[in-house]
Formats: C-alpha cells, sequence, structure tokens
C-alpha cells in the first residue's frame, strides 16, 4: 500500500512543522514500514524539502496562503489508485480527496485562542477543521492536550484521534562540539552569560512576561546575564520589543531570527537556563532540545508542556513574572539543583525518539487500511 506526503504547503523556515516532517521522514528511514513511501512537494521546494520514497513535483504559486487553495484543487483531481492513503502532516485536511486520509493536527490554536494568530489563518483553518476533520479516516496529534482539544472542539469520537508524540532527532552527547561554541557566541554578539528562549516571537509565547522576568532577575543582583530569544517575528511580536525597550533592556537582550541548526545547537549548549514560558502548545520540542544540550529548564505549566518536561524541569504560573524570575534564579544560583534537572532532563529526552514516532505513525496507517 502505498502513503502520499501532501508538502504541498512546506515551509523550510516555519520552524515546528518543518522539523516534524524531517523527524518523522529521519525516523522511517530507521524502521521497516510495509508501506511504499512518496512526496508530493512545489517544485520550486524539491531540492530544499525533505522527502520520503518517490518524488512528485507539483507546480503550484510561491504564496504560502495560495498553496493552502491549490493544493485543495490538486489533490481533489487526484485517484485513490495514485496516491494510496493522504497523509497531510500540517494540521490541513483535504476536502475534496476521496480515497483514505490521515491528516496531522498539530493543536487548535486559531479556534481556541483566535487572537494569537493572523485574521487569514483565523478564518480559513476554522472553515477548513470544521468542514474536513469529519472527512479524514483518522487524526494524529502530538499531545493528550491537543487531543482533548481537538475531541472537544469538533465533537469528533475520540478512537479517530490518536497520539503520536513529537521526537527529539537523536540522542546527543551535550559536549560535543563544545569547542566551537565560543566562536559562534562572538560572531552573534554575545560576550557573557545567557538566559535563552526558543521559538517564533508571537503573542501566545508569551515572551514579553519573559523580559519582565529578566527584568527582575537582574534587579535581584544579577546583572552579568543577557536574554537571548532566538526566533522568526510572528503575530504580535511587537509587544516584544515595546516591554524591552519600555524596561530599557535593549543592550541586555539579543534578538536572532533566522539561526541554522549548527548555530542553534551551539546556543543550546553555551545556555545557563532555558526558559519557555509558553500559553498554549500543541507539544512544546524547544523545552525538550535544551534538555538534550544538558540545559536545565524552567517552563510554562499550561496545556501539553507538562506532558513533554515531566518532572526533568521546572513548571511554573507563565502569568507569574515573578514566580518566573524566583525559579530562573534558583537555577542559576544552585549548583545542586542545576545538577539534578541536567541528569532529570537527558533521561527524558530518551522518552520521545524518532523510532517510536514513525513506528506509532505507521500504525495508523495499518489502522486505516486494516492492514
Amino acid at each position: 500500500m502505498r502513503v502520499s506526503f501532501n508538502l504541498l504547503t512546506y515551509d523550510p523556515t516555519s520552524g515546528g512543522y518543518a522539523t516534524y516532517i524531517a523527524d518523522l521522514f529521519r525516523g522511517f528511514a530507521s524502521i521497516e514500514s510495509p508501506f511504499e513511501l512518496q512526496t508530493l512537494i512545489p517544485d520550486f521546494l524539491a531540492s530544499e524539502a525533505p522527502v520520503a520514497g518517490k518524488v512528485t513535483g507539483v507546480r503550484l504559486p510561491k504564496s504560502k496562503q495560495f498553496r493552502y487553495f491549490g493544493e485543495q484543487v490538486y489533490l481533489s483531481s487526484k485517484s485513490s489508485r495514485a496516491l494510496g492513503v493522504l497523509h497531510s502532516p500540517f494540521s490541513n485536511p483535504q476536502l475534496g480527496y476521496h480515497g483514505l486520509q490521515v491528516v496531522t493536527l498539530h493543536d487548535v490554536i486559531p479556534v481556541v485562542f483566535p487572537e494569537y494568530v493572523s485574521p487569514f489563518s483565523r478564518r480559513f483553518f476554522s472553515f477548513l477543521w470544521k468542514n474536513g476533520l469529519r472527512r479524514v479516516d483518522a487524526i494524529i496529534t502530538v499531545s493528550q492536550w491537543s487531543k482533548k482539544d481537538i475531541v472537544e472542539r469538533f465533537g469528533l469520537n475520540e478512537e479517530r484521534v490518536h497520539v503520536v508524540y513529537n521526537a527529539f532527532p537523536r540522542i546527543v552527547d551535550f559536549r560535543q562540539g563544545a569547542e566551537n561554541t565560543e566562536g559562534v557566541l562572538t560572531r552573534y554578539g554575545i560576550n557573557k552569560p545567557y538566559i535563552l528562549f526558543v521559538g517564533r516571537l508571537e503573542s501566545r509565547k508569551n515572551v514579553p512576561t519573559l523580559v519582565k522576568a529578566f527584568d527582575r532577575v537582574r534587579k535581584s543582583g544579577l546583572t552579568d546575564f543577557l536574554l537571548v530569544l532566538v526566533g522568526k517575528k510572528g503575530w504580535g511580536y511587537e509587544q516584544t520589543f515595546a516591554s524591552i525597550e519600555s524596561l530599557g533592556l535593549q543592550e541586555h537582550v539579543r534578538v536572532l531570527e533566522h539561526i541554522p541548526w549548527e548555530d542553534l545547537m551551539a546556543l543550546y549548549r553555551g545556555a545557563s537556563v532555558f526558559v519557555f514560558p509558553s500559553l498554549y502548545e500543541g507539544f512544546g520540542l524547544p523545552p525538550l532540545e535544551a534538555m538534550a544540550f544538558g540545559v536545565p529548564v524552567v517552563a510554562s505549566n499550561a496545556t501539553s508542556i507538562p506532558e513533554v518536561v515531566g518532572d526533568a524541569g521546572i513548571l511554573v504560573d507563565p502569568m507569574d513574572d515573578e514566580a518566573l524570575a524566583s525559579n530562573v534564579i534558583k537555577v542559576l544560583t544552585d549548583t545542586e539543583l542545576r545538577a539534578e534537572l541536567v541528569r532529570k532532563g537527558l533521561e527524558q529526552v530518551r522518552l520521545f525518539t524518532i523510532e517510536r514516532m514513525a513506528e506509532a505513525t505507521v500504525e495508523v496507517y495499518r489502522l486505516v487500511t486494516g492492514d
């Protein structure tokens, strides 16, 4: 049986979505599967996207918004004989495809927190999910929290929604490559110890509260630290820059938008603590990445994040900047606590492997096909 991956709206700069499909394909390469794989990809991205199996280039507009509509038209004209099971991994069920269909729905932020997304995303995905989710044969999501949201919001049978956790692609020796870290940090103007955040700068990531917490950390006497924010600008990013400016922290905050993975590894490796105060996540991969590089984590206790972090990090109310600051201070000043969090973090990462991710996804295909 063939499985066709719908990457027609793939965006190499999309962060979590791009990471998800790259890790899933690495997982498929490391396990045995009875399914024949093929990848549908816009022809202008064929050379830079991850692929699995046979590659079919499709002529589509470069505009991502136009591609959302173009894929619906293209796939409605394709037969199940040509595509087999269609897996759309970017929260995009296909309204006109009449064969077996699986969709990965990472979260339902546009309907749960519409104020956190653009007007286009709010209207488009609300319409698509309302009309498309009941048509698909199985929904994969990335946490128990997201499953609960999907079932409740759309009135679906919970047996049709399958949790397949995301993964960190490999277990790393977080000390390996440490000799290159200083050079990378110098290149980005990071010349002091630092607190790290990684994620899109958008409203739901709650970065302004982290900025306030950082101000409290400095006022406690720990003035020799920078705050390093790594991520693209997203919906509502202006709030973060306004917070930095209003607190007079421009000289103490570094904002880095486009960071290759090789440099991001160095930024993780060199961090004193990783802080993730997000208000809503479908999964939340950055805390897991930080743990893999031996960095202690202070994170939000909201939505799916406790599933990812477990007892390997400190979980706090994401809207309480005082609690965020006090726990960051503990991590920075208590060497025994740091060592315990690093040890537990490295153990937690081992629960989320690409092999488990791929095997669980194949099991969903088996359920759909009856294989």
